[in-house]
């Protein structure tokens, strides 16, 4: 038995379905959720346009550009600082959120402002002492996070 081949609407159907996922996320992270709903309306009126168009001609090239607008806009949100920033305080990965480290050596728990946590190390901020600095998860005992929703959590980011 043969395959059929993905119809190309079938593909835009699912882009779209990730591109919503992203707008969403955008619009609930945000700090500026205007902007957001900016690109949102011209994204709509990209699907608005393309369930009008009938022929598969103008399909194709309605989808090219819907896709172009997503490639260009994306890494340009994501490169924006608060945003990511946001994105590393969803995902309690950083973006200067409170927590409280214990290291397996002297076992006294200090309070930091995570600023980025890899596979391998955490980067941490020191407020009071305005420095940086990073521990080797390997040194690190326990990392306790506050407790409440990281969205509104409070953070702290080191000025640049």
């Amino acid at each position: 038995m043969e395959k059929e081949p993905m119809l190309v609407s079938d593909i835009f159907n699912k882009f779209n379905a990730l591109i919503f996922l992203f707008y969403v996320f955008l619009f609930v992270t945000s700090d500026n959720p205007k902007n957001v709903m900016i690109y949102m309306a011209i994204y709509f009126a990209g699907l608005v346009l393309n369930y009008l168009a009938y022929k598969p001609d103008v399909l194709t090239l309605i989808s090219l550009c819907c896709s172009l607008l997503f490639f260009i806009i994306s890494p340009l949100v994501l490169f924006h600082t608060p945003t990511y920033a946001k994105l590393l305080r969803v995902l309690a990965y950083g973006g200067g959120i409170h927590v409280q480290v214990i290291d397996k050596y002297n076992h006294i728990p200090k309070e930091y402002y995570l600023v980025l946590r890899t596979s391998t190390s955490i980067i941490l901020y020191n407020k009071e002492r305005r420095d940086i600095s990073e521990l080797s998860l390997g040194d690190v005992k326990n990392i306790r996070y506050k407790t409440g929703t990281l969205l509104s959590a409070s953070y702290v980011l080191p000025e640049i």
